[in-house]
């Protein structure tokens, strides 16, 4: 028998480790409240592709399994594993996100276009406006699209996507969609240094660390300063994958979320750095076209 958790208090430290940020450097303790706001409901995650899970944090007996995109609760972190409702589950199966809750009047007809954020576990993209259509891709929870057309309807009524250029891609039930915001930074970060090695990013306020979080480096990324040349709330990643958020494109390289994967702290092909999607939305908002990232 699975053993039953009661709900937990998170401290805040726990609840941005759970989402992604694994280190807290030494720091001002007034920088870091106004740095990163994180909601302080109970995280979820979702399966990124069927899991098993144990009753253990070991690999040996299964006891369930997830099928993809299916949610589970978080109760905690054992090492590389993640206690969940039904038991523990890799971390490298799980993506943690922030809680969903359904709203069918959120639909927006659509006077112009906006930016929007998958706010369920993921969303299917679809030739035309049927549950049933052929798929087109789909994009999970953190990604983001540009809303450039609407369908009311039964049950939650549908948005037509397009990429940054404003090329049509396809359909989507606007259920799982949200207005796609950031937090308005309260100040700007100074730098951001990306350390190929350890595969970790810093963030600099001030002159301080003011918090380092895992993040997937690109193997070809050459040592250098670097400064972002342009911005964009979704993009297409290097690695292909349609509606990475957060995207701050500096030339030679490129940042985003990720939704795909939570194998940050592994280096990944490429000239990318992909981040969790709550840490990429972050840094979004705290730095300014023309902001330097040295990578060393």
């Amino acid at each position: 028998m699975i053993e039953a958790f009661p709900l937990p208090m998170f401290s805040r430290r726990t609840f941005l480790q759970l989402m992604g940020v694994t280190t807290l450097a030494t720091f001002n303790p007034t920088l870091l409240s106004r740095a990163l706001p994180v909601s302080s409901e109970q995280p979820w995650a979702r399966a990124l592709r069927p899991a098993p899970v144990y009753a253990f944090p070991s690999a040996i007996h299964p006891v369930d399994r997830l099928w993809p995109d299916s949610l589970v609760r978080l109760y905690g972190q054992n090492g590389e594993w993640y206690h969940t409702e039904k038991g523990y589950v890799s971390r490298l199966e799980l993506q943690p996100i922030e809680p969903f809750n359904p709203d069918i009047t959120a639909f927006i007809r659509i006077d112009q276009p906006f930016w929007g954020m998958v706010a369920g576990p993921a969303a299917a993209v679809r030739q035309y406006c049927a549950a049933d259509a052929p798929l087109v891709t789909r994009i999970g929870h953190g990604g983001v699209m540009k809303v450039v057309d609407s369908l009311p309807g039964e049950p939650y009524g549908w948005y037509g996507l397009a990429d940054a250029d404003e090329h049509f891609v396809g359909w989507s039930q606007a259920v799982m969609w949200r207005p796609a915001t950031t937090e308005v930074a309260s100040f700007r970060l100074s730098g951001i240094t990306i350390d190929r090695q350890r595969q970790t990013l810093m963030a600099i306020a001030e002159d301080q660390t003011i918090l380092e979080s895992a993040a997937s480096v690109g193997k070809t990324i050459p040592v250098g300063t670097f400064q972002v040349q342009r911005k964009l709330d979704g993009g297409v990643a290097i690695d292909q994958h349609v509606g990475a958020p957060w995207l701050l494109d500096c030339g030679a390289l490129q940042l985003s979320g990720a939704y795909w994967h939570n194998h940050f702290g592994e280096a990944i092909a490429g000239q990318g750095v992909q981040l969790p999607p709550a840490l990429a939305r972050w840094l979004f908002s705290a730095v300014d076209q023309d902001s330097e990232i040295v990578i060393i």
